[in-house]
């Protein structure tokens, strides 16, 4: 009994450093978009809002296919096991996305200089290249949230005491990182630093969720 709270603990502190990771993330990705669509308050509002839709799509739509699947299924691997995929694509993704964003860059200029420009034009270029860079990780961050919920739900009856606690963890998490990336992080080892240390931690948590 001990080994099994033992490893919830752990594993909720896993949690915990996913709202940590995520937040850092959002920091540095709106940081890094703003310099190529502009610090305009219309900008900053759209990175913004598609980081939240993302983050609810995702969990929208893993919450309904975890609902259809018995809990205790053969076959799909462990929800906890899901959650470090989910961790360990995210990390990858934010390797590779200082290359998309460069590409993006170079297309959003072309645009911008190929039509003119208009606050509707220069509005829906901004929306497309924020939905197509940060939508990807922001639906697998949503999703972790259900998966996460189904892996410590052991009865129907701890339901709400389980998302309230999932919810809260990863809440304080996301407050640490947007702290730690804004005032700590960035000013002392730089965006690339930070970036490195947030997909290291993410890499962690999928390997460590494996051995759970």
């Amino acid at each position: 009994m001990k080994g099994i709270i033992l490893i919830i603990r752990v594993v909720l502190g896993l949690y915990l450093l996913s709202g940590f990771t995520s937040l850092v993330y959002e920091v540095i990705w709106t940081r890094m978009l703003t310099l190529t669509l502009g610090s305009t308050v219309y900008a900053v509002s759209t990175i913004l809002a598609v980081f939240m839709i993302g983050l609810a799509l995702g969990s929208y739509l893993a919450g309904r296919m975890a609902g259809r699947q018995p809990q205790r299924s053969q076959k799909l691997p462990s929800p906890l096991v899901l959650y470090g995929l989910l961790e360990g694509a995210i990390g990858l993704y934010a390797l590779v996305l200082p290359f998309l964003l460069s590409w993006a860059e170079r297309g959003y200029l072309a645009a911008h200089t190929a039509l003119q420009p208009s606050f509707i034009s220069v509005l829906t270029a901004q929306a497309a290249i924020a939905a197509g860079l940060l939508l990807p990780p922001t639906v697998l961050m949503g999703a972790t949230f259900p998966l996460m919920c189904l892996a410590l739900l052991r009865q129907e009856g701890q339901l709400g005491r389980v998302v309230g606690l999932v919810y809260g963890l990863n809440t304080a998490g996301a407050v640490i990182g947007t702290i730690t990336a804004g005032f700590f992080l960035i000013p002392v080892i730089g965006v690339r630093g930070t970036i490195g240390w947030a997909i290291a931690v993410d890499l962690l948590i999928c390997v460590s969720s494996f051995f759970l």
